[in-house]
């Protein structure tokens, strides 16, 4: 993917990335959690 962006606004796409990044995780590290319950015990 390329993409052109201002110079000037580099610094807050990359803020609202980490941002992404971090709620994106924490959707992961739920989903997982959750599915660990319904997991059939071995």
């Amino acid at each position: 993917m390329t993409c052109a962006l201002p110079v000037g606004s580099l610094p807050a796409v990359i803020d609202r990335l980490r941002q992404a990044v971090a709620a994106d995780q924490a959707a992961v590290d739920y989903a997982t959690t959750d599915r660990r319950r319904f997991d059939p015990l071995d």
